[in-house]
């Protein structure tokens, strides 16, 4: 029975291998029998292989025609502002949920198969609920520092921006907001945020956005920046400190 099973998945195997090179010659064959049949003026059988190898080659050439005249959608619009750090922000927020996920699947599990008699009650609250706070709170306040971060803006066709974040589960928002009505300034309280747009609190690096237009109604409306000059100051002035730092050592 091996020995037959053998045979037959040889058998069948060699037939796979050996079916397009078959067809290839079937298909070689036909064409030549098409070509020299239209050479002949008689013989019904020849000419109407040759009328159904011209069929399929127009057949083939329209579709070749169809697919040529395709054109991919035209974008309408175009990006003017990409992150210094949205791959770094997003992984830092992939890492702070993994662990947030651990720790409220975890402690609560190890309490569970832990001894109760080694420790009172009130002790394990304290110690579990340490560990949820620390595991929670960090992704949290993680979250409300690079909430507003925004990773992309495209200028679209009406002259409306769309910008790009992400939520505290490292989930794309989309907000699309007018620079003349939906922009103000950003509030105090608010760390990593320079500019308010639609009600949402954003963040973006002055200096790479490309658009000087958009950059300008920005800083219209309240856009917190650092121009050139007191960049050089603050440049100078860190220079002259380490001098002296290197001085006094």
């Amino acid at each position: 029975i091996i020995f037959i099973g053998a045979m037959s998945v040889r058998l069948v195997t060699t037939l796979r291998l050996r079916l397009p090179s078959i067809q290839t010659i079937h298909a070689s064959n036909f064409c030549k029998t098409s070509t020299v049949g239209s050479n002949r003026p008689s013989f019904n059988h020849d000419n109407r292989s040759t009328a159904r190898c011209f069929s399929t080659n127009k057949k083939n050439d329209n579709n070749d025609d169809n697919t040529s005249h395709e054109q991919p959608p035209t974008s309408r619009q175009h990006q003017i502002y990409q992150g210094a750090f949205p791959a770094l922000t997003l992984r830092l927020k992939r890492i702070s949920l993994t662990t947030c996920a651990l720790g409220l699947i975890g402690v609560p599990a190890i309490l569970f198969v832990s001894d109760t008699a080694s420790s009172s009650l009130t002790v394990q609250a304290t110690v579990g609920g340490t560990a949820l706070l620390a595991a929670c709170g960090s992704t949290a306040a993680l979250s409300y520092c690079f909430s507003p971060y925004v990773h992309t803006m495209d200028k679209l066709e009406d002259g409306r921006i769309k910008a790009l974040t992400r939520n505290i589960l490292a989930m794309e928002v989309e907000t699309v907001f007018d620079l003349d009505r939906d922009v103000s300034g950003p509030p105090s309280h608010r760390p990593f945020c320079n500019f308010v747009a639609d009600g949402r609190p954003m963040y973006v690096h002055p200096e790479l956005v490309e658009d000087e237009e958009v950059l300008k109604k920005l800083i219209e409306h309240g856009l917190k920046h650092t121009s050139e000059e007191d960049t050089n100051k603050m440049n100078e002035k860190e220079a002259q400190k380490k001098k002296d730092d290197d001085d006094w050592l």
